[in-house]
Formats: C-alpha cells, structure tokens, sequence
C-alpha cells in the first residue's frame, strides 16, 4: 500500500548551482533535511550541480549524500556560468519526471523556510512563483548602498523595458512546474550569467503561464565571494534589448 502511494506522490526537484560552496552547503542540507517530515504527501529531491570547484563542493557533496540521501550531484568539467547551470539541472529533471522545479542559491542567502511557501503556490495551480526582495519595499539583509542600489536600480530597468508585471525579476529564489520546466529547454536559453534570471521570468509572462510573487528576505551570504562580474553585467545589461526587439520582431 505504501509504495502504490509513493508511486503517485508529486515529485519536486531543487536544484543548486556550486562553484566553491563547500563551507555553505552543510548548512542547506541540514536545513532541508528538516523540513521533510511536514512534506510526506510530496517526494523531495536535491540536485547540487557543481561546476568543478576548486574547494572540492562536488566531492564534499558526495561525501554527505551518506548522511542526506535525498541529494544527487550533477558534476560539470568547467565553470559554464549560473545560467548553463541551472538549465543542465532542470533538463536533468525533465528527463525524471518531476513535477515541480525550485531554484535557489548555495550560498545560504535564500531560507529554507520558504520553501513550504513555494510548495502551497504550486500546488494551488500556480506555474512561475518568485521570491521577491522588493515586493514590498527592500527586503535585503547585509549588503552595500551601491550593491543595492545597483540591484533595484537594474529591476525598474528591466521591468521597464520588458514590461515584466513583477516587483523582483531578476531573483534567483524561484520555482515551477514541468509544462514551464520544458517550455525553458524548448527556448534553449543562451544567458549565462545572471539574465538568466529575467529571461525566464520574461518567458514566463509573454507566454501567459500562471504567475506568482511572494516576499521574501535575502540574506548576503556569510562565507565565500559574490560571483557577481563586469561581464556578467554588460551581458545583462544588453540581454534585454535583445530579449525586447527579438520579442517585437516576432509579434509584428
């Protein structure tokens, strides 16, 4: 009888992107592993995909799954960028089946705690839910005037241009169903650093997926470097004019 029900249990994939993680990643795991009990009417799984850290995150993940059983390692050759990252994971979880994709951070700045919220919006039929920074105001912990500024700056841009209707789209604390999962690997996104982000929120809202914002707060984290670059920012910064007139072209 139980494994019948085990068998038609919804099915959700988290997926972490690493590169030089190993002091943080502990933490996630354990924070997870907590949280399980109150989900035993949803299977949950863990994917670190880890681009090859020097610090050894793949190995340490590896070590752990001894202890956390519900982790997976996808291990990369190189350092790719967060983008191919995020899309090796969720195509990684497409060809398994899940029902249910959450992306979220390694570096500790996004709570476990919201993932039960993650989990009510999916289930009340939701298919793009983001954890806002700025949905009501700024909701951010520890960082600079100018990180900040820079950030929220860059949001009212984007928005702006794109006409994105939410608050935080370039947050990397989101979640989403299969039909949306698949729809990204359709679109074979080239964003590789942080336009990944609000690509996949403008790909959710031109093609009319049922979206969600809720706040939350982020927190910088407390070990390692910002991956955050010059290039990273010029590629972000032009995506959108791309995204824009690609987007245009199309309609007319």
């Amino acid at each position: 009888m139980n494994f019948c029900y085990n068998l038609f249990m919804k099915r959700l994939l988290i997926i972490i992107p690493t590169y030089n993680e190993k002091k943080n990643i502990k933490k996630i795991f354990t924070e997870i592993n907590s949280l399980l009990p109150g989900f035993d009417h949803l299977n949950i799984e863990l994917l670190i995909v880890d681009d090859n850290s020097p610090d050894n995150t793949g190995g340490y993940t590896l070590e752990l799954k001894k202890e956390f059983n519900f982790i997976n390692l996808l291990q990369r050759e190189k350092k790719q960028g967060l983008g191919r990252s995020y899309l090796s994971g969720i195509e990684w979880g497409v060809e398994r089946k899940f029902d249910y994709f959450l992306l979220m951070d390694g570096d500790g700045s996004h709570s476990c705690k919201y993932i039960k919220d993650f989990v009510r919006y999916l289930e009340d039929g939701y298919e793009y839910i983001t954890g806002s920074r700025y949905l009501f105001g700024v909701s951010v912990v520890n960082w600079s005037i100018t990180r900040l500024f820079l950030s929220y700056s860059a949001n009212k841009f984007i928005r702006f241009i794109l006409g994105i209707p939410l608050k935080d789209v370039t947050s990397g604390f989101k979640a989403f169903n299969y039909r949306y999962a698949s729809e990204i690997i359709k679109k074979k996104i080239k964003s590789t650093g942080y336009a990944f982000h609000f690509e996949t929120t403008f790909i959710a809202y031109i093609s009319k997926f049922k979206m969600k914002e809720f706040p939350i707060i982020f927190i910088e984290r407390r070990w390692g470097r910002s991956k955050l670059s010059k290039k990273i920012m010029f590629e972000s910064f032009f995506r959108v004019f791309f995204l824009k007139f690609r987007y245009l072209f199309k309609k007319s």
